[in-house]
């Protein structure tokens, strides 16, 4: 499963549309992709698998943490 994390007033799915979404997020300011690095604890050594479960938990943490109601989470596959 593909994992992204998006903003409500993104009219770009961040899955099937990057470029475009990319361009969005970026002209709001919300450089979302930016924020889940700060947050993430990636290592050079982890594998894809433990780098995509590191991703969702930080989209979820992020999401539930969100007073606003500004973020939400995308999902695509399995």
């Amino acid at each position: 499963m593909t994992v992204a994390l998006t903003t409500v007033d993104n009219p770009f799915d961040p899955i099937d549309d990057f470029n475009n979404w990319l361009r969005e997020d970026k002209l709001r300011g919300t450089s979302c992709c930016e924020y889940i690095a700060r947050l993430a604890n990636y290592s050079n050594d982890m594998s894809d698998e433990e780098r995509e479960i590191e991703t969702e938990r930080v989209i979820d943490l992020i999401v539930l943490s969100d007073p606003m109601g500004r973020y939400k989470k995308v999902t695509k596959g399995d």
